[in-house]
Order: structure tokens, then sequence, then C-alpha cells
């Protein structure tokens, strides 16, 4: 069969067996028992995160659909926005997780773009995704490709859909054209690194000196990286005859914020802009008069959830086409390692852990391997 059952035995009770609408076979549902993973006050997210029972509705609203979650990812914005560290608030007590993707287990009656067995994404943010179910509006998911592991639709959102963004919404890049960047080994980095070599830009790549420093600078050479150096390499002399003959950035994209941000800046052609779409320094963006004044570079900002509020859902849906459309054909890779929803906090640590060379995921549930396996990059530990 090519879908999964519809809810584990051991978390519903049954009735009289029906069929679903639209020929979904399923078993009816009167109380759907899910875990999530929930807060009730913003802080550390190891403290204050506990996993809890919650009940669903018997039955999705006419506009809403009930989702089965695959997979979620930890992303940096997730954590930020439990520690209260962002402009989005949301009303407590709250479901984490705003990255992921699930399979369609019900649609109500007026829901029209959206089968039971789709597998869906968050159009929205902040939906609560670190949960084995939700029940979502229909404008609220996009639906996506079915790939042969759940974790390549779960990092279409935070990775190469931002990627995209920043690559097209900024500057107007052309073949032979530079883009520099740091935290190039993070899941939007790497994103970059690809998006662009396809399209024949060149990336000076920028990260921060680890242990595991020269795995990372095979690995974004293997993805397309022009050019990969430690962040302390930027300052040298060295660094500018490596990239003496290279046309200037264009665009300089920047996620760390203090001295990188500056380093990054100083390399832009005249008119270039610096885009800065994350801190994960915690330091402010500084930047040289001169810089400015005589060089006329610009300074611009990009917010994931602001650009989900201004597009239309048929804008979103068109994008994710387009970069499902990339993953399917092998021309865009992940990384990534699964821990148990249960096993929540042990993922949060490995976030943290400074040598960490891949995207922490949670495998919330399983679907059968219905399909023949792509060459993936994956760390099953669930």
């Amino acid at each position: 069969p090519m879908f999964i059952r519809l809810v584990p035995k051991h978390l519903v009770r049954t009735a009289t067996t029906t069929v679903a609408r639209r020929g979904f076979h399923a078993s009816a549902i009167r109380h759907l028992q899910a875990q999530a993973v929930v807060y009730k006050s913003h802080g550390n997210p190891e403290e204050v995160l506990k996993l809890e029972t919650q009940t669903l509705p018997e039955n999705p609203g006419s506009n809403q659909v009930l989702v089965q979650m695959l997979s979620a990812p930890i992303t940096p914005g997730d954590l930020q926005t439990i520690g209260g560290n962002t402009r989005t608030k949301l009303n407590l007590p709250a479901v984490a997780g705003s990255s992921g993707v699930g399979q369609v287990l019900k649609v109500g009656d007026h829901v029209h773009s959206i089968q039971p067995g789709d597998w869906v994404i968050p159009s929205n943010i902040n939906l609560g995704t670190w949960r084995t179910h939700l029940i979502a509006k229909e404008d609220d998911l996009l639906v996506t490709e079915k790939f042969p592991n759940p974790e390549y639709a779960a990092l279409l959102g935070p990775g190469p859909i931002i990627a995209h963004r920043l690559l097209n919404d900024f500057v107007d890049l052309q073949p032979g054209d530079v883009v520099i960047q740091n935290a190039a080994n993070g899941l939007i980095g790497t994103a970059v690194v690809q998006l662009a070599a396809l399209r024949g830009i060149k990336t000076i790549n920028v990260i921060r000196d680890r242990s595991n420093i020269e795995g990372w600078f095979r690995r974004l050479k293997q993805l397309g990286g022009y050019v990969v150096v430690d962040d302390d390499y930027l300052k040298t002399y060295q660094f500018k005859r490596l990239i003496s003959d290279l046309p200037k950035p264009k665009l300089a994209l920047n996620s760390v914020g203090g001295f990188s941000a500056t380093e990054i800046a100083r390399t832009l052609a005249p008119g270039g802009k610096l885009v800065t779409f994350g801190a994960s320094s915690g330091k402010p963006v500084e930047i040289p008069t001169s810089l400015l004044v005589e060089r006329g570079i610009s300074l611009e900002g990009f917010w994931y959830a602001d650009w989900l509020k201004s597009t239309s859902r048929q804008g979103k849906q068109a994008l994710l086409n387009e970069v499902s459309d990339k993953v399917a054909r092998g021309k865009h890779k992940f990384f990534g390692k699964n821990f148990k929803l249960q096993d929540y906090v042990f993922a949060i640590k490995e976030y943290h852990n400074e040598v960490r060379n891949m995207t922490i995921l949670l495998k919330i549930n399983s679907i059968p391997k219905v399909m023949p396996m792509l060459p993936i990059h994956f760390n099953r530990r669930a």
C-alpha cells in the first residue's frame, strides 16, 4: 500500500469501520491522543519544554486538515522563539516547532486543494510541528512532493526556500557573479552554495574554525562552493590575495553579526548589499562609515516569517514546487541526524554541539519504504 496506517492502534479508541472522505480508508476516530512538545513559559528550551498528551477533535472542521507529522527539524528560529528572543510572540502554552512535514489523514468537507494521503509542510510560521498529530487550516499548509525520505520535505522551508529568496530578492545576480556568506555550513548556507552553483554564481564561504573544519572544507567544495575559508582567515592579507582574481561580491549574506558581518561587508563591490537574516553570535552588525559613504553599500534584512505572511499561498506553492523539483532530480543534498520525538532534550543538546556537522531533526512517525531509496546523507538515531 502507498499510505501509512492512519493512526497507531495504541493512540486511539476506535468505533465502527468507515470510509474517510475521497476514498481514504480509515477507522473512525473518536479521541485521538497526540504527543506534543509544549512550553508554558519562555526560557532555556531544555528546561521549559515538556512532552505532553493532547486530545484532538474527532474530525477536522470544514476547512481544516488532520495531519500525522513525520519529521521536523530543530532550527535557530525555533529555539529563539522558545526562548522569547524574537518579535514573534505566541499565546502560551504553545507547541514548539515551525517547520516539518506530515501526511494528511483526513480533510474537512470544504477543503479542495489537499487530499488524504498528501504530504504537507507549513505555509505559515509557528504551526507547532514537534508533535505526532495536528489540525490546521487548509491555508496554513502546502502540498509537497513525496520523497523517499520525509526529512527532505521537512527541510525545504528552512533551507532551500529561504536560500532561494536570499539569492533572488535583493540583487540581480548573473552567471559569473560572486556572493560571500558567513555561517556557510548551516542549513541555509549549504542551500545557498548549491542553488548558486546551479546558476553559475560563485560563492565565497566563511565558516567558524572548529575541530572538524577540514571536513567542512571538503563538503562545501563538493557541493559547489568556490572558496571556503575560516573566519580568522578573513582578516589576513592571504585572503585578499586568494580572492583578488574574482569579481568583487555583489551580495553578502550575514547570519552571524559582529566582526564576521563587518569583514564580509568589506569585500563588497561598490553598490553591493549586505543582507542580514540572523545573528547567531548575539553581536550587532557594525559597518564602517567609509563603506557606506565612499563605496555606497547598503544594508537590508530578511525575516522568513514576514515573507510567509506577505506572499500568497499560490506564490509559496509555486516556489515549493520549484525547489522540490531540484531535490527530486538530485540537484540538492541535505545532511541530517534523526532523534525520536521523546528524545527532544538529547536532540537539542546535539544541536548545540559545536562540532555538529548535520541538521538535527525529530523523527516523529514512520512511513513504509515503498519507493527505491536515493543516495542520502542521514545518520538515523531514531
